[in-house]
């Protein structure tokens, strides 16, 4: 292989590794932002309609799920449902119909005992999360899609894919035209060196 395309190859393998390390922590991090989001959002979901059903004397099953219904989430598909301490359901709110989230005794449990678990399902993410106070004892699962998250999460890796792919042609035509420079100059010493005699010894 040509000298000239060794360097540039190597040149482009440099950048290669340092554009991907970039690439991949940026999205990383961006991933684990929207998964932060989302929790925080569904606890406090939960958080808000478990204080509202602890509430029995003040709001009643039918004024919650109307609560929810009403609720702003930026969420598609959402749902909420609430298990009391003997793991039997209190109140389930959805705005599909039927479209809640499969609750194990399991799962149950080991809310309980982490206060608060997140996890994926067909799609959605789910926060499952143990409320008390004088009051209840519930363990509340609300759920959603995060469409608007994920598809900015999408179109960020669409970016970051093409960034990256444009940054390694920039990267090896500068690469190709840089080791061209200096091999030219390398050239040039050599020639002159050749040139060195007995007779000549400038």
């Amino acid at each position: 292989m040509p000298v000239r395309m060794r360097i540039t190859l190597l040149f482009t393998l440099l950048v290669f590794f340092i554009l991907g390390l970039v690439c991949l922590s940026t999205y990383y991090f961006s991933y684990q932002s929207r998964i932060q989001s989302i929790t925080t959002r569904l606890t406090n979901r939960a958080i808000t309609t478990a204080r509202l059903l602890s509430q029995s004397g003040i709001f009643h099953r039918e004024l919650v799920e109307r609560i929810d219904s009403l609720t702003t989430l930026s969420l598609q598909n959402k749902s909420v449902q609430a298990y009391n301490f003997l793991g039997a359901k209190i109140y389930n709110y959805s705005d599909l119909y039927h479209d809640t989230v499969v609750v194990t005794r399991e799962m149950l449990d080991d809310t309980r005992v982490n206060q608060s678990l997140y996890f994926t399902e067909k799609g959605k993410d789910i926060v499952s999360y143990y409320y008390t106070d004088a009051n209840v004892k519930i363990v509340m699962i609300c759920a959603g899609r995060d469409v608007d998250g994920k598809r900015s999460l999408a179109d960020l890796k669409s970016i970051l894919l093409l960034s990256f792919i444009a940054g390694l042609g920039v990267t090896f035509i500068g690469g190709f035209i840089f080791s061209s420079r200096l091999l030219t100059r390398i050239r040039k010493m050599t020639s002159e060196v050749t040139e060195i005699s007995a007779y000549n010894l400038t």
